[in-house]
């Protein structure tokens, strides 16, 4: 077989539809794990907002009488509600819709899904299996680049959560030490 031949044969379909099928897999996890997570900080971003609601009464109403224990929980918790925003913010980037513009025979958006339902079947009818190949070839590059999108975004969401996690553990302790030595909390 020469290399002119060799060049015409169809993509091997199997490979394509089993990478498909683990890219499509592996956006759905992290969409999933994401969507729990930005729950989650939600959730833990009103526990902190109503923290600091009372510790910033309670210092108003104790002026310069409020102590240092309780500055540190003050402190925690503001960063703790700032990570869970952050946690929020970038679990946001991995969900939201991500539509990657590309003409080929997969995205619903290109020429060929545009044309009448007769210059549809034609195109689709006359294209060669090796066309079809690289067409999905495309796309599976398309979903590679948005699964490593999903990814670095959840990268970041969970460092952000660590971060909120451990400021907010603290500002608990704080505040639980302060209960411990006759501080209302």
């Amino acid at each position: 077989m020469n290399s002119t031949e060799q060049s015409q044969e169809p993509i091997h379909p199997e490979y394509v539809t089993v990478e498909r099928h683990v890219l499509q897999d592996n956006i759905t996890l992290i969409d999933t794990k994401s969507v729990f997570l930005m729950g989650l900080a939600g959730l833990l971003m009103v526990h902190c907002l109503d923290k600091l609601d009372l510790l910033v009464h309670m210092r108003h109403d104790q002026g310069l009488h409020f102590p240092l224990v309780m500055e540190i929980s003050l402190g925690c918790y503001a960063v703790a509600l700032l990570a869970f925003f952050a946690t929020a913010y970038f679990t946001w980037y991995v969900v939201k819709p991500r539509v990657t513009n590309t003409n080929d025979f997969v995205f619903w958006g290109s020429e060929v899904f545009l044309k009448n339902e007769a210059d549809f079947v034609n195109t689709i009818e006359t294209t060669t299996p090796f066309d079809f190949g690289l067409h999905f070839l495309r796309h599976l590059y398309v979903l590679a680049r948005i699964c490593r999108s999903k990814y670095a975004y959840f990268a970041r969401a969970t460092r952000s959560a660590e971060v909120a996690l451990l400021a907010m553990v603290i500002a608990e302790v704080a505040r639980y030490l302060a209960s411990m030595n006759g501080m209302p909390s």
